[in-house]
């Protein structure tokens, strides 16, 4: 073989795996593994940050439900649910709420809601390929996070004034209840962005 064309051997090699035809040229970035404890710092964070959080949460969104939709301040062992009932013989259980349960639920999804919103934000090319190919899917699911974080927003900000106006004995100003769903918001906001970044972060 000579010189001329092991180059040209070299050159169409090169080209070869530079676009990416072999499969390691194809293949995926893989996540480094984390240290023991950078996940043992994010689970125990997560254990004192998260259970104040959803308790606060759980109690003013299940107050704004209620106030919003009465029908759902019915007892959970009024349900008819089978063994539901039995919480009625539990200190505490007893008190529980068609509205406590959906806060719960909610507050999963507003979770998962604004992880997913942080990701398409992160990424501006696929938010801009959706939009441009599917515009009836960005519409569906842009509807689908704005409902979501409005209705949660509302829900909350009721649960607030009636909280307010029922331990202060009258009407309170509407800006207070206001700058607390703000503060609210941007706080579960904050708690989804670490999550996203903790998952996302480090691929190699």
């Amino acid at each position: 073989m000579n010189v001329e064309s092991f180059n040209s051997f070299h050159e169409a090699y090169t080209a070869t795996q530079g676009s990416g035809s072999s499969p390691r040229g194809n293949r995926r970035p893989h996540r480094r593994r984390k240290a023991l404890g950078q996940i043992a710092a994010f689970f125990g964070l997560n254990l004192v940050v998260m259970p104040p959080v959803v308790l606060i949460y759980v109690t003013v969104v299940s107050k704004g439900l209620e106030i919003t939709l009465p029908v759902l301040g019915t007892k959970l062992y009024r349900t008819g649910f089978p063994g539901i009932g039995a919480l009625k013989q539990y200190d505490g259980f007893d008190r529980l709420t068609i509205a406590t349960l959906m806060s719960l639920v909610l507050c999963i999804v507003l979770l998962m809601t604004y992880k997913k919103l942080f990701e398409l934000l992160q990424s501006p090319g696929q938010l801009k390929l959706l939009r441009s190919e599917n515009p009836v899917l960005f519409t569906i699911v842009a509807g689908i996070f704005s409902t979501v974080i409005l209705a949660d927003g509302a829900a909350f900000y009721a649960g607030v004034a009636s909280e307010l106006n029922s331990s202060w004995g009258s009407e309170t100003s509407g800006a207070i209840p206001a700058v607390a769903t703000v503060l609210y918001a941007a706080t579960l906001a904050s708690i989804s962005l670490w999550h996203h970044d903790y998952f996302k972060t480090e691929s190699v």
